[in-house]
């Protein structure tokens, strides 16, 4: 009797890891794929000397993705609620270290001033969300969204220093890194669907809009294996609201 209940108990915790492998959910990675052409200036006329490259300084081409959120949705369904969350948003003199955030309805935008200045931050739109008050250096400040939608947040004094949060009713976000990679852990096995969102920084602008860059709808099954995509941005990044 004594020698066998080890080995009941053995496999009795090797079925509950098992179990908890597979509630764990699925893998999904993949890699933001630039237009070969994104970056180039533009050649309106002949009115002016052609630019001529630096052979000391070559010019840095545009790299969008800084300003990109990789949003995974349910293709169909509600997803359990989870637990709300804290998303922190640096704000690094005029400008924040991301234009553009994401977060789930619920979660709390913690704005944290790591810069000289102490600019008043408002919420477009929204005045009740943050308080009309100086943010000093150190000091931070949060507000918790309670719908779905776009919250732009801009300094009453500095209108160019303005960054936008989406904030998503369910699903995933994650960032791209300076490869374009991104990656989701966990995620529950079903139909999903891929979407980016871009927010240059000019947010507003006629000629740089925000919004989902068009003609990005990936599907993508979940199971127990990883899913690997690789998504292919289109030319100019058109966006759509």
């Amino acid at each position: 009797m004594h020698a066998r209940t080890p080995r009941v108990a053995a496999v009795s915790l090797l079925a509950c890891a098992a179990a908890a492998s597979v509630a764990s959910g699925g893998t999904v990675a993949g890699k933001l794929d630039l237009p070969a052409d994104l970056g180039a200036p533009p050649n309106l006329g002949r009115a002016f000397i052609p630019r001529l490259d630096n052979p000391l300084i070559p010019v840095r081409p545009l790299d969008p993705r800084p300003a990109m959120v990789v949003v995974l949705e349910p293709a169909s369904g509600e997803l359990p609620a989870g637990k709300p969350t804290t998303v922190t948003w640096d704000l690094r003199g005029e400008s924040f270290a991301r234009p553009v955030v994401a977060a789930l309805v619920g979660d709390t935008i913690e704005i944290r001033n790591q810069g000289r200045g102490a600019p008043v931050l408002i919420a477009d739109g929204a005045p009740q969300l943050l308080p009309k008050k100086p943010l000093n250096p150190t000091d931070r400040v949060a507000f918790t969204p309670t719908t779905a939608g776009l919250v732009d947040v801009v300094d009453t004094s500095t209108p160019h220093l303005r960054g936008r949060a989406v904030v998503l009713a369910r699903g995933r976000y994650a960032y791209p890194d300076a490869g374009g990679k991104f990656e989701f852990l966990d995620v529950p096995a079903g139909q999903w669907k891929l979407r980016v969102y871009y927010a240059p920084r000019s947010l507003g602008g006629a000629a740089t809009p925000a919004g989902w860059i068009t003609g990005v709808d990936e599907a993508i099954t979940v199971g127990s294996r990883r899913a690997d995509v690789t998504v292919k941005l289109p030319p100019a990044l058109p966006v759509a609201p």
